[in-house]
C-alpha cells in the first residue's frame, strides 16, 4: 500500500502526517491526493464520513498554498458549525510546521466581531458555513476573487438542509479559475446538477467497497407498535451495556423527551438540538467524547459535523425522510475498520421503507426480535456474576470495613448468600420486567401494502411515475431537501395544497429556507409536506396541505391566497 511519504506532498506536510501518526493513506486520499495536486482539474469525489476527506482536501490545499499572500486563496464550505471548527483544527495541525499560513473558521452562532476581526489579519484560508458566510459577502468582510480552490464538503448534506440557493450564490461569485472539489457521501440528482452546471469537465473518484477502509456496520430494525417505540429504545440499550451511540430522532422536541425519558431510566443520556447555544453544545459534545454521557439522542441537523471514534451503536428512533440520510446516520458507526451496529424502530407501515432501503444501501437489513425482560435480566446477572468471580484487588484496608459484615454473614448457607446478594441487586429490575409484558415483534401489516397512511405515501403502483419530473420542490417543512426518486420514502403526490401568501420578501432578507423554516417553527414542529416555495421582493408563498393552511397563515400574519390540487 501507497505510504505517505510516497505522496507528492510537501516534506512539512509529510512530517505533520507523521506526528499525528498518519502511515498509509486512506483510499481516497491516495487517489484524490495526487490528482489535485498533479492537475488543475476540478473534482468531485464519492466519499463517507470517517473516510478521511478532509486530508484529501486539505493536504493539496496546503502543498499549493502561498504563504506570503495576503489574499484568500481557499474556501471550504461545509454544513455545519462543528464540522467547520473539526474541518479548520485539522487543517491547522496539517499546516503546523508552515509559517505563515492562517485558517479562520466562519460559521453561525458565534461572534460577528470575532470572525471580522479574524478575517483582518489576511487568512490563505476560510472554512465557513454557507448562512453565515453569505452575511460576510454582503457586509464586504470576505473577498473571493484571488480564489485558487473551492472545497464543498459533504455537499449532499448540504443541499438536503436547504443551502442550494446559498452554494449556488457562494459559487457563482468565485473567480472561474479556481479548482473546485466537490466531496459527497452520495450523488443525488441534486448533486449531478450542481456539478454539471459549475463545474468544469471533473476528474471522478469514486472506491469501490471492497477497498473502503470504512469498517463494517450491521443493518438491523425491530417492527413494533407505535406506542412501544421508548420502551424498545430502552430495552434494547438496557441489553447493551456498553453501548456508546447516537439516537436519532425527527425533531427537536423529541430529541428533549427521549433524553430526559433516558435519563429517568437510569441511563448516561443527553439532548443536542439547534436550540442549544454553541458554549451548550461544546459541553454537551465533551461530556460525550469522555464518555460521562453514553447516550447522544440528536436530530440529523444537529448531529452533522459530529465526529466522534469508536461508536458502537446508531439507533434510528424513527427513519429519516429519505435513504441518504439514513447512509449518513448509520456511517457514524462501524468506522476506521471497527465493527458497528444500525438499529431501526420501525412500525408494520414502514414495512417496504425496509425492503427498499436494503436495496438503496446494497446490504441486508435484518429483522430482530425486542429483547424480552428475561434476556435483560439474564445478562445483566451474568455481567454481574463475571464482576464477582474477577474483583479489582483488594488490600486489607477494605477487607476491614467487611469483616464484621462476614461475620453476620457466616450463619447463611452459601445458596440462602448467592441468592440474597442476587436479590438485593436485581429485585427492582425483576418486578419491572414482571409488571410489563414483553415486545412481541410485528409482521408488515398486510392489509396495507401499497399505500400507508397520507403522510407517508408510497404505493408500488406509482414507481414509473418517478420520472415525470419535479412537482414542485417537494420540502418538508424544517427539513428543506428534494423528494425526487426516492423509493419507499415521502412522496408528495396525492396531496391536497393551499398557497399562503407571507408580508415579507428578498428585500426584508427572506430566503426560502428561512420561510420553511419558519412555517416549522410556528407550527411547533408538526411535520407536514410543503410543495413550491416562491419569493419574491415584499411577499412569499408557501404551499401547504389545505387542511393546515388556514392556521399557518393566522400564524404568519399572512393569507390564504389560492387552493390547487395536486393529483397523481
Amino acid at each position: 500500500m501507497t505510504e505517505f511519504s510516497s505522496l507528492p506532498l510537501k516534506q512539512e506536510l509529510i512530517n505533520a502526517c507523521s506526528a499525528l501518526g498518519f502511515e498509509k493513506p486512506t483510499p481516497i486520499q491516495a487517489r484524490a491526493i495526487p490528482a489535485l495536486i498533479e492537475s488543475s482539474s476540478d473534482l468531485v469525489a464519492l466519499a463517507g464520513t470517517g473516510t478521511g476527506k478532509t486530508a484529501a482536501f486539505g493536504l493539496p490545499m496546503l502543498h499549493k498554498l502561498d504563504p506570503d499572500s495576503r489574499t484568500i486563496q481557499a474556501l471550504v464550505l461545509s454544513p455545519t458549525r462543528e464540522l467547520c471548527c473539526q474541518i479548520s483544527a485539522d487543517l491547522k495541525n496539517f499546516a503546523k510546521e508552515l509559517p505563515g499560513v492562517r485558517i479562520v473558521p466562519v460559521y453561525g452562532g458565534a461572534s460577528m466581531g470575532t470572525q471580522i476581526r479574524d478575517l483582518k489579519r489576511n487568512p490563505q484560508i476560510v472554512v465557513a458555513t454557507p448562512g453565515r458566510l453569505i452575511d460576510h459577502l454582503e457586509r464586504g468582510n470576505i473577498d473571493l476573487t484571488n480564489l485558487a480552490t473551492l472545497v464543498l464538503d459533504e455537499a449532499d448534506e448540504m443541499l438536503s438542509m436547504g443551502f442550494r440557493e446559498e452554494l449556488e450564490t457562494i459559487i457563482a461569485g468565485t473567480s472561474g479559475e479556481k479548482q473546485t472539489c466537490l466531496f459527497s457521501a452520495t450523488m443525488p440528482r441534486d448533486i449531478r446538477s450542481i456539478i454539471s452546471s459549475y463545474l468544469n469537465d471533473p476528474q471522478e473518484i469514486s472506491v469501490p467497497k471492497e477497498h473502503q477502509d470504512t469498517g463494517k456496520v450491521d443493518h438491523r430494525y425491530c417492527m413494533v407498535k407505535q406506542h412501544e417505540r421508548f420502551e424498545t429504545l430502552s430495552r434494547f440499550i438496557a441489553r447493551h451495556s456498553d453501548m456508546y451511540g447516537i439516537v436519532f430522532c425527527r425533531t427537536k422536541d423529541q430529541t428533549r423527551e427521549i433524553a430526559d425519558k433516558l435519563g429517568e431510566a437510569g441511563f448516561a443520556a443527553e439532548a443536542i438540538h439547534g436550540d442549544l447555544s454553541q458554549q451548550q453544545r461544546d459541553y454537551v459534545m465533551q461530556r460525550f467524547r469522555n464518555r460521562i454521557v453514553k447516550i447522544l439522542v440528536a436530530t440529523d441537523v444537529a448531529a452533522r459535523g459530529i465526529d466522534v471514534n469508536d461508536l458502537s451503536h446508531v439507533i434510528h428512533y424513527e427513519l429519516p425522510h429519505n435513504a441518504e440520510s439514513y447512509v449518513h446516520r448509520s456511517g457514524r458507526t462501524g468506522r476506521a475498520g471497527k465493527e458497528g451496529t444500525s438499529v431501526a424502530i420501525v412500525t408494520p407501515k414502514d414495512g417496504y421503507k425496509v425492503r427498499s432501503l436494503g436495496k438503496r444501501i446494497n446490504s441486508e437489513v435484518t429483522k430482530m426480535n425486542v429483547p424480552t425482560g428475561n434476556e435483560i435480566l439474564a445478562y445483566h446477572i451474568s455481567e454481574f456474576v463475571e464482576e464477582i468471580k474477577n474483583p479489582a484487588p483488594m488490600g486489607d484496608h477494605e477487607r476491614e470495613h467487611f469483616s464484621n459484615a462476614v461475620e453476620e454473614l457466616n450463619e447463611l448457607s452459601k445458596e440462602e448468600l448467592i441468592e440474597r446478594i442476587l436479590y438485593s441487586r436485581f429485585g427492582e429490575q425483576i418486578e419491572y420486567y414482571r409488571s410489563r409484558q414483553d415486545i412481541k415483534g410485528h409482521s408488515e401489516d398486510s392489509g396495507r401494502r401499497g399505500r400507508y397512511d397520507r403522510n407517508d405515501r408510497y404505493d408500488r403502483n406509482e414507481r414509473s411515475d418517478r420520472n415525470r419530473g419535479d412537482r414542485g420542490n417537494n420540502r418538508r417543512a424544517g427539513n428543506p431537501r428534494d423528494r425526487r426518486d426516492r423509493g419507499g420514502f415521502d412522496d408528495n403526490r396525492n396531496v391536497d395544497f393551499a398557497r399562503v401568501m407571507f408580508p415579507m420578501g428578498s428585500k426584508d432578507g427572506l430566503r426560502k429556507g428561512d420561510l420553511i423554516g419558519l412555517a416549522n417553527k410556528v407550527m411547533k414542529g408538526k411535520q407536514f409536506p410543503v410543495g413550491k416555495v416562491m419569493l419574491k421582493t415584499n411577499s412569499a408563498t408557501i404551499e401547504v396541505p389545505r387542511d393546515m393552511s388556514a392556521e399557518l397563515a393566522k400564524r404568519l400574519d399572512g393569507k390564504v391566497v389560492k387552493e390547487k390540487k395536486k393529483s397523481a
